[in-house]
């Protein structure tokens, strides 16, 4: 494992000392496939800068409400069917992925599909963002500028529902998504685990700590956004937490989504409706 340096620096914004916190390598100790990125990070800089305090506690449970209400909709078929997608463990739901302007394919499932490869794997047949999204969460780190303006074009929102079920180790694809990408933590303290050996062990070469309210940014072109993969796993939980990330996805996978979504996936949707009772969705035919 590593230690990491950290430099920390409190910023005036709107009134309120927010403390941005960058991480380090030691020049003497670093992961061996960091040399290929020492050009560009001279520094040794991780990748990883976190902000804590732009939202206050009143902030945080309006957004943890709205939270609350939008899983409850999920529930109740309120948002398009792939907009939701839950992880279930001896039938509890331990885990519901919500996309929000676009998706992307990330399941074995998903990724078996015979088009999955169209477009990244990115589709677009899932409901706009909430508008709580955008005026609660977003528009405090526009006005911040931590997030350029106009840059964000999807919102994912992993919500674990009792921490027992967290992420497995994943790059964000830089093929479908434009760095850098921008997180907030809700509900409990958490970490970021990068570079464990197995989901379920307490290994790992660093964690970044997310306390609630924590924004965390992965770099352009970074170590950490495309030298390590990172997780989530259950030990680094500390009850129900969401993670709300708020990303853009490439223009050309977003217009090859868009054209296959309209030209292929929506006209065969509608091939399959029938008044028959025995017949079979189009979710469920694309699934078999």
């Amino acid at each position: 494992a590593y230690d990491l340096i950290t430099k920390k620096t409190i910023l005036q914004i709107n009134g309120r000392n927010i403390t941005k916190t960058e991480y380090f390598f030691s020049p003497d100790y670093h992961p061996s496939n960091f040399v290929s990125f020492v050009k560009e990070f001279p520094d040794y800089r991780v990748g990883v800068v976190t902000y804590e305090n732009l939202y206050t506690h009143e902030e945080l449970l309006e957004i943890e409400r709205e939270c609350y209400e939008t899983e409850k909709k999920c529930f109740h078929n309120h948002y398009l069917p792939m907009t939701g997608q839950t992880t279930c463990v001896s039938e509890k739901v331990r885990r519901t992925k919500f996309f929000f302007g676009a998706r992307y394919m990330w399941s074995r499932v998903q990724l078996s599909e015979p088009h999955s490869f169209v477009g990244a794997g990115v589709r677009t047949d899932v409901s706009e963002p909430p508008r709580w999204l955008r005026t609660l969460v977003e528009r405090p780190m526009v006005d911040a500028k931590i997030i350029p303006k106009d840059f964000v074009n999807s919102i994912t929102m992993n919500v674990y529902h009792d921490g027992k079920e967290g992420l497995a180790q994943h790059f964000d694809d830089a093929v479908r998504f434009k760095q850098p990408i921008f997180t907030l933590r809700i509900f409990s303290d958490c970490r970021l685990s990068f570079g464990s050996q197995f989901y379920g062990f307490c290994n790992g070469a660093f964690c970044i700590p997310m306390s609630r309210g924590c924004i965390t940014v992965m770099e352009e072109n970074s170590y950490a956004a495309n030298g390590i993969k990172h997780c989530v796993r259950p030990c680094d939980m500390t009850g129900k937490s969401s993670a709300i990330i708020l990303r853009q996805m490439h223009e050309r996978v977003m217009k090859e989504a868009k054209i296959y979504d309209e030209s292929v996936d929506f006209p065969t949707h509608f091939s399959t409706l029938s008044l028959h009772e025995e017949s079979v969705s189009y979710l469920s035919l694309i699934h078999i």
